[in-house]
């Protein structure tokens, strides 16, 4: 994945919803946790919202042109 890859929460839109803020918290306070235990981030990053889907859509820097891409 590089930086201009969006799918889930993301998008071209730099506003955050605040659902979205609260969730990209809860996942960096387990990614900071030096005693989570595998299954746990496992899980976490299994869930829809953050799962990478097999179609992303990304944006090319710098004209911002959207394009697909379809992950094998």
């Amino acid at each position: 994945m590089i930086l201009w890859d969006v799918w889930g929460g993301l998008g071209a839109d730099p506003e955050v919803a605040p659902e979205q803020a609260e969730r990209a918290d809860e996942l960096a306070e387990l990614l900071s946790d030096p005693d989570v235990q595998l299954e746990h981030l496992q899980a976490a990053f299994e869930e829809d919202d953050v799962r990478v889907p097999p179609v992303i859509r990304f944006f090319t820097p710098p004209g911002a042109v959207a394009r697909e891409v379809v992950l094998r």
